[in-house]
């Protein structure tokens, strides 16, 4: 299985570079934006925010083990009816109007996730 994470900081950064480009105010100067969901009745779109590289499962775990210097104990089971293979963001709507790719690597998101965690549940 592959997911594709987003680390907080970027996710943060994309919301705000989106918060100063008002739909209404992009169409008002005819812009046009390449697979736009602008609605038709109101001034909304929606916009993936993403890291665009799916890591497998397994890779993911072997990074936090890495990090954490720890093995895990893993249990693997049968994937459930509804589980999805694969999760990818497109992201080509976020760059379209923001010029705004996601950068943080997993191994530094991680890196950073763990360093938070330890220090706020001490």
């Amino acid at each position: 299985m592959n997911r594709d994470f987003t680390y907080v900081d970027d996710l943060v950064k994309a919301i705000f570079l989106l918060s100063s480009k008002e739909p209404a105010q992009v169409n008002k100067r005819n812009e046009i934006i390449k697979n736009d969901s602008i609605s038709p009745v109101a001034p909304f779109r929606i916009v993936n925010i993403g890291n665009s590289k799916p890591i497998n499962l397994v890779d993911f775990i072997r990074e936090l083990e890495t990090i954490l210097g720890k093995c895990a104990r893993k249990i693997f089971l049968a994937l459930l009816d509804g589980d999805i293979h694969k999760t990818l963001s497109n992201i080509d709507l976020l760059k379209n109007i923001t010029k705004f790719k996601t950068k943080t690597s997993i191994r530094k998101g991680l890196t950073e996730f763990i360093k938070w965690y330890k220090s706020y549940y001490k």
